[in-house]
Parts: C-alpha cells; structure tokens; sequence
C-alpha cells in the first residue's frame, strides 16, 4: 500500500497474494465425540481423492503401482467430497457434511523460504524520469523500513534488482578510486621527488568532488554510477591545475632562492593557464548539459560530475595550492633549523 501512494512506482507484484482457491475442513463436535482427529480427517480424504498405494507389481522392465481412489471425474466435483463417506474407528462410515464444516477460501500458491525464513518479495516498475531506484530505496529505508522494523523485530529486509546492482557496482568503483588515487600519488611523485608534494597537489580532488555534488543539486539530479564515473574522471583532471603550479614553483624556488616571490610568481605565471584550461573544459560540456534527447541523459549525470567539479576545484586551487605549499616551505624550514640547532648542541 505504501508502493501504491508513489506515482513514480507502478505494476506492483508480490509472491504473497492469496490466489491459490481451497476448500477448508474444520471438524464439529460430533466428530470429535466419534474419535475423529484432524489428522485422520484429512488422511482419509487425501487417499480418497489422491489415491492410496495398495499394490504394486513388475511388468516386464517396469514397475507397475496400483492405486487406490476416487475416479478422476469425481475428484473436480465439490458434492463428491461432500458426499464422501469417512470410516470410522468401530468400522461404520459417515458422510463427511455431518463431520465437518466446509468453507473456501483462497491461500498463497506457493511459499518461498531463504536460509529457513520464510521470504515475501516485492517487485514493481520504476518511472526512472521521475524518480531514481537510489531515491526511491532511500525513501523507503527512511520512510517505511524504521516502522517495519520496530513492529517485527526479526524482520529482515533486503533490496534486489536494480538497487542491489547499483550497491554492487558502487562498492567495486569504491575500490577502482582508491586505486586511481594511489596510481596519481605515484605518477605525481616521481616527476616531483617528493611525498608531500603529491599530496598537497591532491588536496584538490575532495573540492572537485564537492562542486560535482552541488552541480547535481542545482540541476536537481540524483547521484547515480554515471555521475560516480564523472568523479573518478574529474580526480585525474582536477590535480593538472594544481600541477601547474607546484611544478613552476619548483623551478622558481631554485631561481629566486625566495619562497614567497616564487609563490607570487608561480601564481601569476599560471594563472592564465589554469583558468583557460578550466573554463574551456567547462564550457565545452555545457551544450552537453542543456541537451534534452533521451541518448544524452544518460551521460549527463557525468557531464555535470566533470564540469562543475573542475570549476569548483580550479577556484580553490588558486587559493588552497599556494596557501599549502607556504605551509610545506614553513614546515621543512622549521625542521631543517632544529636539525642544526641539535648538531650544533651536539658539537659543544
């Protein structure tokens, strides 16, 4: 009932609707005072009606059973089993309408069992321009699962098809980020001869990765895989900024022998770099952007990832960047001072 309140979600099927039809037999007080038990009952009415093995014999190379029942035409018919004459313990038979009340009612044709619990799904389809199967499997852990929850304590409740899919697919990107970023650690700090200096260049990427998602908000996306394509991507693309400057910055430092007007220098000297590189790369994804043929939305979630981030990310590079390597300057500095202090302590 919940399912049908969202108009996003239609075509509702569940393995727990009673549509299986049968008869149901309670037994009555008379047939309880003739020694009748619910399990005898239903015994005799299953060999009736399903037959009962009472011989079996070899026929050449197979084996032939003799069963004992009803015939077929009668087992279809509802006045039969009422008719039905139930044998009793001193031997005497009684119809089975003066033994037991009979009712129909319908039950679940079948019952579906995982790791011994009994296991009731639920499947629907999803108006995807509407709503994302990541939003809608939120909606339902925030909305209805706590309430679930609370009123069955063993309940558990699991998310399959298209949400399990993208759970999985999410955890594998997990892992393939990580080893991007070690890969660009790698790759930075070769060229660099460093191991800060490529983390501070990377310092970057968690602002990329910010900008990516307040692009999705402000053009009312849903992040989803593609856009968490777009991020891996915007990771590799977002340090080229921060390179620029930490590389010219090297070659400053050893020229001017200054910190700071190397700093200055570097920042003016790629500046104009970093901030055509940017905005182009920008630019050129935004007919992307505003595209509106159903091929094109399926890569505008990593569109949006790409552009927004690198310019979020350049913005805070031009600022961030040079602010951290004063920082790494200060710092190795400070530690270089203390070494000499201690060896001069040391020769005294």
């Amino acid at each position: 009932s919940y399912l049908k309140t969202i108009s996003a979600v239609s075509g509702i099927e569940d393995n727990a609707a009673l549509s299986q039809s049968q008869l149901n037999l309670s037994l009555t007080e008379q047939g309880r005072a003739l020694g009748l038990t619910t399990q005898s009952l239903s015994n005799q009415i299953l060999n009736y009606f399903d037959g009962s093995k009472v011989q079996s014999y070899q026929r050449d190379s197979d084996e032939v059973e003799v069963q004992l029942g009803y015939p077929g035409s009668s087992q279809a018919s509802i006045t039969d089993l009422i008719d039905t004459q139930i044998r009793l313990d001193d031997g005497n038979q009684v119809p089975l309408s003066s033994l037991a009340n009979i009712s129909s009612g319908f039950t679940e044709q079948e019952i579906v069992r995982i790791d011994a619990k009994r296991a009731v799904y639920i499947s629907s389809e999803l108006n995807k321009e509407s709503l994302s199967a990541t939003e809608l499997v939120n909606q339902i852990k925030t909305e209805l699962v706590p309430s679930l929850e609370q009123q069955f304590a063993s309940l558990d409740i699991s998310f399959a098809g298209e949400a399990q899919e993208q759970e999985e697919t999410q955890s594998s990107m997990l892992v393939m980020f990580v080893m991007a970023m070690l890969i660009i650690y790698i790759l930075l700090a070769i060229p660099l001869k460093s191991y800060v200096q490529p983390v501070l260049i990377m310092m970057a990427i968690p602002f990329g990765i910010i900008g990516a998602m307040l692009g999705h908000w402000s053009n009312d996306l849903a992040l989803g895989i593609l856009s968490l394509n777009g991020i891996i991507a915007l990771s590799g693309v977002v340090v080229n900024d921060s390179l620029l400057l930490a590389s010219r910055f090297n070659e400053l430092k050893l020229e001017m022998g200054s910190i700071t007007k190397a700093i200055n220098q570097a920042c003016r000297d790629r500046v104009r770099a970093v901030l055509l590189t940017s905005i182009t790369t920008f630019v050129g994804l935004m007919p992307l952007l505003g595209e509106t043929s159903r091929q094109a939305q399926f890569l505008i979630p990593a569109a949006v990832s790409l552009a927004y981030g690198i310019l979020y990310a350049t913005a805070i590079t031009l600022i961030l960047i040079p602010v951290l390597l004063m920082i790494h300057e200060d710092i190795k500095g400070l530690i270089q001072r203390s070494k000499q202090s201690l060896v001069g302590v040391n020769e005294h």
